[in-house]
């Protein structure tokens, strides 16, 4: 009896060891996951980071873009705004020196007349 009763113990012993290295490893293997799992929010919160940082970088870039095609836009706009007051100048220039030979014309015209009349009562 005392050794079925030392073999009974022995048994329990052995089952109560192998019930506490169970609920060890179901620990771990839990641990495991929550790591695991931590891990994976860890990485999908980075690449939602980078993705938020990659977004922001391709709009300034495309800001950038906009601001450059307007400033050469409005520095185009300039050149031809001032090459069509160097025109309008030049055609007034034209018009100045077209009318001053027009009047040098009739004042040279008037002078001849003169001179003939002055040249006429001279004869007479």
């Amino acid at each position: 009896a005392s050794v079925l009763s030392a073999l009974v113990s022995n048994a329990e012993a052995t089952e109560a060891m192998e019930h506490v290295a169970a609920e060890k490893a179901a620990k771990k293997v839990a641990a495991n996951k929550a790591s695991v799992l931590s891990a994976l929010v860890s990485n999908a919160e980075a690449t939602e980071a980078m993705e938020h940082v990659a977004a922001e970088k391709a709009a300034k870039k495309v800001a950038a873009s906009k601001v450059s095609v307007l400033t050469a836009l409005l520095s185009n706009a300039e050149a031809k705004e001032a090459m069509e007051q160097v025109a309008a100048q030049k055609a007034a220039l034209k018009a100045a020196a077209k009318k001053a030979l027009v009047l040098q014309a009739l004042l040279e015209n008037k002078v001849e007349k003169q001179s003939n009349k002055e040249n006429a009562s001279c004869l007479s």
